[in-house]
């Protein structure tokens, strides 16, 4: 899609139709498809993570300078090598911004699939925070250990996001 307009303009509308569509639309398919396992949360996180990473890729490599690529072919550098070596640099802090951008929708659609599977499971006692604070809202209406399991969510996005942007410090010295 990004080095392609005929391919951007075929696919790009499938993926604008499915874009705005929340993951937890998508749960009771999921549900229904993989049962309320393990499966079913990763397709969930895997559609939460999708959207964020395709457009920021689709962009970093269309935006990547004509006249690099011109010179690569100018000298003859094989396709695959002009991917590897112009490309995919010239991309990488986009598809960097996409992935930590996909990361914290990730993890806000687990916390979401484990509220709405935890709603559904009758608080079984098994899954995640998002489990525990469905328990704690639905059978105590703890609102202390509602707002403690937030404080939670948020300190390990935070941390999330900081390791992230560590490795991208590393991948990308150059912007730094």
């Amino acid at each position: 899609m990004g080095t392609s307009r005929t391919v951007r303009a075929a696919v790009e509308p499938v993926v604008q139709s499915f874009r705005p569509v929340a993951p937890m639309a998508v749960l009771p398919l999921a549900i229904l498809w993989f049962g309320t396992g393990t499966p079913a949360a990763l397709s969930i996180v895997g559609y939460a993570a999708f959207f964020p990473l395709l457009l920021n890729t689709v962009h970093g490599v269309s935006q990547v300078d004509r006249k690099l690529l011109q010179a690569a072919r100018t000298m003859g550098v094989p396709r695959l090598r002009i991917l590897r070596k112009v490309v995919l640099p010239a991309s990488l802090p986009s598809i960097l911004l996409g992935a930590r951008l996909a990361l914290g929708v990730a993890w806000t659609a687990i916390i979401a699939a484990e509220l709405a599977v935890g709603a559904k499971s009758g608080g079984g006692g098994s899954g995640g925070i998002g489990a525990m604070m469905f328990v704690f809202y639905a059978y105590s209406i703890d609102l202390n250990g509602i707002v403690a399991c937030m404080v939670v969510v948020g300190l390990v996005a935070l941390a999330i996001d900081r390791l992230f942007r560590a490795l991208e410090r590393r991948l990308t010295p150059w912007r730094h």
